[in-house]
């Protein structure tokens, strides 16, 4: 199918997302819709590829027709949720008050800027193809030509989803590499690299078709636009890793989570959960970094008020329960791995106790990955001096932002405690990206946290 294939992918991936938006009641006009493709291909690519990994953990061989039953399936069932739900009240409709002047001029080249930046980032992903990272080639990508080539996980046969690093992974990267090859009809790398930019680039619209509503175009784009400038985050455009994906998705979570504190609306926390269900099936930390987001967000919640908790509880199970079909199967088909650490080993004092040097090296060179000019330039910084400020204002925001980077910080010197790799090395081979997750956390929360501090001001 060549090129045209992967095509077809992504316009089968909006769709779905478009049809889920509509059956939220988000989506019920063609402007609307055309306003949401950014959060309608994250949202297709995330719901598809877990439907996907639910199939192959169940046996499934990934034929072409398989992938368009199930986006079929999530079509019919936002069509559908869309009949049922009476007529929804605007949900998610702009609310941050017009521009004017140079204010406007300021957003609209820096909108200008953005879409300029991200296209020529597209030309690259394009031309270039993958780039080499290690990984990428060592086990994400052969992981998904594994899939595409022996019809599905397949994890006893010689070169098989289980023969790689890291079997214990949950396959819905690899999942979705294979469903790009098999809609090219080849396993040949170099198509994922455009199709990761896509999602990158759905990522930046869906920050800011909900962000929009709260947040003036003045502080929005240029905010986004420092984001996306970042160096990190168009290094890790293409590189068929389980992270960039992962960060991104953790991100919108975080930011519908935010959105919900301050306006209740029901259909954020849909879009969240849609997220963290993603987010649980990427990585094996997807499910952690899912758990510290609710638990910040019930934090947050609890402190302003706290008769609003009730709705955040039927997603505090969600990270935990989406992962556990694929653990079940890693145990039934007795997959052989060894993970690189075992969180029940912090319950272990002995174990702790004679590694206690390793958790003050990796609080102490942590914070260098994330803080690195080089990398993400001023993006963490930035966040964490607004989220300090908006604690007077909106205080629940500012308890978000806060506890969720220090619990993630946390979670992930913990990990390096315990883990059995050489510490030197698991640091400098995987601090940059594990830490991507809350770099881009505090990233997608600056516009919004710095639009409530205008908003206070304009209120003295």
């Amino acid at each position: 199918m060549g090129t045209a294939g992967p095509l077809l992918l992504d316009l089968l991936l909006l769709a779905v997302g478009e049809a889920l938006l509509v059956g939220l009641g988000v989506v019920r006009s063609a402007r609307r819709a055309l306003l949401f493709t950014g959060l309608a291909f994250v949202l297709g690519w995330c719901s598809l590829g877990s439907l996907i990994s639910l199939s192959l953990v169940l046996g499934a061989s990934l034929a072409l027709w398989q992938p368009l039953v199930l986006a079929l399936v999530l079509v019919a069932g936002g069509i559908g949720l869309a009949l049922v739900l009476p007529a929804p009240a605007p949900a998610l409709q702009p609310a941050a008050p017009a521009p004017s002047g140079l204010a406007r001029l300021f957003g609209l080249g820096a909108a200008g800027a953005l879409a300029v930046y991200v296209g020529l980032l597209g030309i690259h992903a394009a031309v270039a193809g993958s780039p080499a990272v290690w990984d990428g080639w060592a086990f994400w990508i052969p992981k998904g030509r594994a899939i595409y080539y022996f019809h599905g996980l397949r994890p006893h046969l010689e070169g098989g989803f289980a023969s790689f690093a890291h079997p214990e992974y949950p396959p819905l990267v690899p999942a979705m590499h294979a469903t790009v090859f098999r809609f090219a009809g080849s396993a040949d790398a170099v198509v994922l690299a455009f199709q990761d930019w896509l999602l990158a680039a759905a990522f930046l619209g869906g920050l800011a078709v909900l962000l929009v509503r709260r947040v003036p175009a003045a502080v929005l784009w240029p905010a986004l636009l420092v984001l996306a400038l970042a160096p990190a985050f168009g290094r890790f455009i293409g590189t068929g890793l389980g992270d960039p994906p992962l960060a991104r998705l953790i991100a919108l979570a975080a930011v519908a989570g935010a959105l919900w504190l301050l306006e209740r609306d029901w259909r954020l926390l849909a879009i969240a959960a849609f997220m963290l269900v993603g987010a649980a099936l990427t990585k094996a930390e997807g499910s952690l970094l899912g758990l510290l987001l609710v638990l910040a967000l019930l934090a947050a919640a609890a402190w302003d008020r706290p008769r609003h908790v009730r709705p955040l509880l039927a997603l505090l199970p969600l990270p935990i329960l989406a992962a556990v079909p694929w653990q079940v199967w890693l145990r039934v088909e007795d997959v052989v791995y060894a993970p690189d650490y075992k969180l029940g080993d912090l319950l272990r004092l002995g174990y702790l106790t004679d590694r206690a040097h390793r958790l003050g090296t990796a609080l102490v060179d942590l914070p260098g990955y994330a803080l690195a000019l080089n990398s993400w330039l001023l993006v963490v910084p930035t966040s964490l001096l607004l989220g300090v400020l908006v604690l007077r204002r909106r205080r629940s925001l500012g308890i978000l932002l806060l506890a969720l980077v220090g619990a993630g910080y946390l979670g992930l010197a913990a990990v390096y405690w315990v883990s059995t790799l050489p510490l030197s090395w698991y640091l400098e081979t995987s601090a940059d990206r594990v830490t991507s997750s809350i770099v881009l956390v505090c990233g997608a929360l600056t516009p919004l946290l710095a639009a409530e501090l205008l908003r206070e001001r304009e209120e003295a």
